[in-house]
């Protein structure tokens, strides 16, 4: 992701920074994990305070992320609404888990994995398609 040639001219930080951001998940994802299977009610999971910043911390790198990302950008086209909704939306989950809100679904770290696996290929679909 970080080595496309279109992609390093159009957002290389951002992209620099959304392959951060999967590293940081991927390295809470063993305690998030744990603490969820410990859960009473799986609807209802409550983490630990210090895992629920890191995840603060986390949503809010995503948020700023998917907002750059939205902003208008010389010489190109705007990035993807879809890859910016990813952004956002696993933002969003993120700080659900954090306030232990979350209670609509089972939550399941494969989520958040989504999330960043659809923002990542729409950035490669972004940066081969404005190569035409």
């Amino acid at each position: 992701l970080t080595d496309e040639a279109g992609l390093r001219r159009r957002a290389g930080d951002e992209m620099t920074r959304l392959v951060r951001a999967r590293f940081v998940f991927m390295a809470l994802e063993a305690q998030l994990e744990t603490e969820i299977e410990g859960a009473e009610d799986p609807m209802q999971v409550s983490v630990s305070a210090p895992l629920a910043a890191k995840l603060r911390a986390l949503a809010g790198e995503l948020r700023a992320l998917g907002e750059a990302l939205a902003q208008d950008r010389p010489d190109t086209r705007k990035a993807p609404t879809k890859m910016v909704g990813s952004l956002l939306d696993g933002a969003a989950i993120l700080d659900r888990v954090a306030r232990g809100e979350v209670q609509d679904e089972k939550f399941s770290v494969g989520l958040i994995h989504q999330r960043l696996g659809n923002a990542m290929a729409d950035a490669m679909i972004w940066a081969r398609v404005e190569r035409r």
